[in-house]
């Protein structure tokens, strides 16, 4: 599976770099061979007082079957990469499943 990260509004540091690359790699393993490729926005949105300004959007292209995104806000990036993570997972295990694709981990 290949990863693509990118950011907006902000420098993305190599240790948020690295930190969202470990969760990513982390959550999504079981499922690489029936991903080709991953994207991972980050973007500074600069909500009131903080709260709620990180967004996060991954995009998940299924081999064979096209793409799943998911949106995610938090007050900060690990909170909200993490968000998101847990929620594309679950969103790719029901899509696997219902097209009866098993997914069980390994």
């Amino acid at each position: 599976m290949q990863l693509v990260l990118r950011s907006k509004n902000f420098h993305m540091a190599q240790s948020v770099r690295a930190k969202v690359e470990a969760t990513i790699k982390k959550v999504f393993s079981r499922f690489g061979k029936h991903i080709d490729h991953m994207e991972v926005s980050l973007r500074d949105v600069g909500g009131e007082d903080g709260a709620n300004g990180k967004e996060a959007t991954i995009t998940a292209h299924v081999r064979h079957a096209g793409r799943l995104l998911i949106d995610s806000r938090g007050k900060d990036y690990a909170e909200t990469i993490h968000r998101a993570a847990e929620c594309m997972n679950s969103r790719l295990k029901g899509y696997l499943q219902s097209r009866r694709i098993d997914v069980r981990s390994r």
